[in-house]
């Protein structure tokens, strides 16, 4: 999904216990820019992580969003000529009990498709959590982290909401075939590429993105299971010279485990039409230290000619506040227009 998670299975990382634990992320995120004030962005991402306490005790949950147990993301993306950043939330992850974790995270979603300007979007989003999150609670209860992820920007125009496969599950693409027939008034590119993933690889999410049905975006996210080449996946962009360049730059002649790539392909809403598609590489199997994310980023902002201001403030700011990166995507959409992608949390 957009909120990209290196991990493969349930995390043993620390409880998050105060809200001083995202601070960093959020200023570092608030660098250089005068969208909103710090204590806005603040109260922004509280609430997307539904109001945890300020002092959680051992025992709750906690989120395997980051490899460390952050239950907070910034993705920055790198387009020709903008700069775009998005806060990236498991919301009520500190909430063990599956049910009520399950509420929580959609009274969130139904707060900030209203904040957001994005009413019409809800209706879709909740299609999409019934899709594929399960009603018995035996199924549910195998999401032991996360039920859904949400994505806004500082200034609150448009969200996201992404839902992750169910765990266990054996014949995972199902559900998202019909979901893409209920969804989408002309379903037949996402099944044909839907078809040629099935024996390949395994479903990992579904997601929502925009600001209005109009204008939005339906997201289908895998992870292959076997070494193949992208021209199996049935979708025209995966041929992309520079999606194909980028890769062998970042992953240079090593073997990295398959769940380090997660792929996605973009659909509209309102049509069906392929919109964009994106693989994000996770930097647990990359390695990259902080100052070598920076430079590839900025190698491929330079081949890619994207936005050349990579904003120095920014780049002070991740190291001031010990930002990392979590993970580094390449995404390009059917008007050719590239973007980087970075996921970043805050280390502790």
């Amino acid at each position: 999904m957009e909120s990209v998670s290196c991990l493969n299975s349930s995390s043993s990382a620390a409880v998050f216990s105060s809200s001083e634990k995202i601070a960093p992320l959020l200023r570092a995120y608030n660098s250089g820019s005068t969208e909103v004030e710090f204590s806005e962005l603040l109260e922004t991402a509280t609430l997307l992580l539904g109001e945890p306490p300020l002092h959680a005790a051992d025992g709750l949950g906690y989120s395997d969003l980051n490899s460390n147990g952050s239950p907070l993301q910034w993705l920055l993306s790198i387009k020709k000529n903008t700069i775009a950043n998005r806060l990236i939330a498991d919301p009520a992850f500190y909430l063990k009990d599956v049910e009520t974790r399950s509420a929580k995270s959609l009274e969130a979603l139904r707060h900030f498709v209203q904040v957001c300007d994005a009413p019409t979007l809800l209706e879709p989003c909740l299609r999409a959590v019934e899709s594929i999150i399960p009603k018995q609670r035996d199924e549910l209860r195998k999401y032991e982290t996360g039920i859904i992820r949400l994505a806004v920007p500082a200034d609150l125009q448009g969200l996201a909401m992404y839902v992750g496969a169910q765990p266990g599950l054996v014949n995972s693409w199902e559900p998202v075939k019909l979901w893409v027939n209920d969804q989408l008034n002309n379903s037949s590119a996402a099944v044909e590429l839907i078809e040629s993933l099935e024996d390949i690889s395994r479903f990992f999410g579904i997601g929502i993105q925009g600001v209005s049905q109009k204008l939005g975006r339906v997201k289908i996210y895998w992870r292959i299971t076997e070494s193949v080449a992208l021209s199996r996946f049935q979708c025209p962009l995966f041929v992309d010279e520079n999606l194909n360049l980028f890769l062998d730059k970042i992953m240079q002649g090593r073997e990295f485990p398959l769940h380090a790539l997660t792929f996605s392909a973009g659909f509209k809403l309102s049509t069906g039409d392929l919109n964009d598609i994106k693989v994000d590489v996770c930097n647990t199997s990359i390695g990259f230290s902080r100052q070598e994310a920076v430079d590839f980023i900025q190698d491929q902002i330079h081949h890619c000619e994207l936005h050349k201001d990579y904003m120095h403030e920014t780049i002070c700011a991740l190291k001031h506040h010990n930002i990392q990166f979590g993970a580094i995507g390449y995404g390009v959409n059917v008007k050719d227009e590239s973007r980087i992608n970075s996921y970043l949390y805050a280390n502790y």
